[in-house]
């Protein structure tokens, strides 16, 4: 007796992907979204989708909630708090997501701000070159690298501070294993503890219950006056209304932001006038060859999910990561 074909659908695949899935795995029936049949779709073993678009869809059509038979679903993104909610626990399928494939280029963009910030990049593009400098460029050997979560992001990020000769510490919600790189590991309850000594704070943890709001009222004074803010994971994680009250006061030397909380933000917006600041439109997972990981991890986790391995990338939805 032959065995069943596992039934997957594919949700924002182009003609050539699909085309390289179906010549791979022609033992496994694929399904791409030309057809919106939910009752069908449900009845699928998985579902794996590589743009967040076309996973949102299915999200907002109670899919995750009424999913039949759908043992695996697959979120392209790093971030998945959106498809975490009060029914999670009630999730019969396992839940991948994208993360560490995009650690490459969030790491590079929270360094592309940094050295903006330091460098006074952005106040000669908007002052032009005969810009007088009130305050000089900022040298990053031997300064304080503080980096709030130690995935994907963190750990290219860590590579890349320890490069420019930063002294890199850490803060996660488990110990990890030291490199050479690393000078000393925090937990996340030190948090407010170990920030008066940042010249840097990297923010590149996941929106959870214990990171949500983490830079706040009641710990945002204990940052150095001239530290530098970059935050290239989820706005949430940082009190923009606690934020400008204390850059107004003269609190921080330079603040770089790839999301915020609102997003995008007014306008009119505070954050848009400061010359310390530099905000970009949560283009940080942008890159070249993003598409080209997130494929190879499709690939690899179809493979898996065919021969009843365990899959890459699984998320504890407890945890929210």
């Amino acid at each position: 007796m032959k065995n069943k074909k596992n039934k997957i659908y594919l949700a924002g695949f182009n003609s050539d992907q699909l085309n390289t899935l179906k010549s791979k795995f022609k033992n496994i029936d694929f399904l791409n979204d030309k057809n919106t049949d939910f009752k069908l779709i449900t009845k699928c073993d998985a579902i794996v989708a590589i743009s967040r678009q076309s996973l949102d869809q299915l999200y907002n059509n109670n899919i995750f909630i009424n999913s039949g038979k759908i043992k695996w679903i697959h979120a392209p993104g790093a971030g998945i708090e959106q498809y975490i909610n009060n029914n999670a626990s009630n999730y019969r399928f396992v839940l991948t997501n994208g993360k560490i494939i995009q650690g490459i280029e969030v790491a590079d963009h929270a360094m592309a701000l940094l050295l903006a910030l330091t460098r006074r990049l952005n106040l000669i593009f908007k002052y032009g070159q005969q810009i007088k400098f009130k305050n000089k460029p900022i040298e990053l050997r031997g300064k304080n690298a503080l980096i709030v979560g130690y995935g994907g992001i963190g750990r290219c990020l860590a590579e890349r501070t320890f490069a420019f000769g930063m002294k890199v510490n850490i803060i996660n919600n488990i110990y990890s294993p030291y490199s050479n790189f690393i000078n000393k590991f925090y937990l996340i309850e030190d948090f407010e503890k170990v920030i008066k000594d940042a010249d840097v704070v990297f923010i590149t943890a996941p929106l959870t219950k214990s990171t949500k709001k983490l830079v706040n009222r009641k710990n945002i004074n204990k940052f150095k006056n001239n530290s530098i803010l970059i935050n290239v994971s989820r706005g949430g994680i940082v009190c923009i209304d606690t934020l400008v009250k204390h850059l107004k006061k003269g609190k921080f030397s330079g603040i770089g932001l790839d999301v915020t909380d609102p997003e995008p933000l007014p306008k009119n917006h505070y954050l848009f006038t400061s010359d310390k600041v530099i905000i970009t439109p949560h283009i940080a997972g942008m890159s070249d060859n993003l598409s080209n990981r997130s494929f190879e991890l499709i690939i690899n986790n179809i493979r898996r999910f065919d021969k009843g391995m365990e899959l890459l990338n699984k998320v504890d939805v407890k945890e929210g990561y």
